[in-house]
């Protein structure tokens, strides 16, 4: 339903689509279906104008609702390997060879090494 209004009302809304659907995936989260919570957030991180704080809230959602289920939080789960490169991409805007977002870069790459390494997959590392 709230699919159907935004697409209804999308005139007069400021939202974006990616926002709608980290929203339907936070209802989800309370809702306790994260199956349903985490394919929100996917579909928020593939949409055309997504930004970097949507990557790292639909990596949140997945995350919050993973390791409310059973995982551990030192888990890295492969669910959040396209928010962890997607975010990549926005940390790589340089200006004169510095990049802004150095420490988040760091991190995002550092977490994607892990999740990479976990899986033998060391040359993607």
């Amino acid at each position: 339903r709230l699919l159907v209004a935004f697409n209804e009302a999308q005139q007069p809304w400021s939202l974006v689509p990616s926002q709608v659907y980290l929203t339907l995936g936070g209802l989800y989260s309370k809702l306790h279906r994260p199956l349903l919570s985490a394919s929100s957030a996917k579909v928020a991180s593939l949409q055309p104008f997504v930004t970097l704080s949507d990557c790292l809230g639909g990596m949140v959602l997945v995350l919050d609702n993973f390791h409310h289920h059973g995982s551990t939080e030192q888990d890295i789960l492969p669910q959040v390997a396209p928010y962890l490169y997607r975010g990549l991409s926005f940390t790589k805007v340089s200006e004169a060879g510095i990049t802004h977002y150095q420490s988040l870069s760091y991190q995002l790459t550092f977490g994607l090494s892990q999740l990479f390494y976990k899986y033998k997959m060391v040359k993607c590392a």
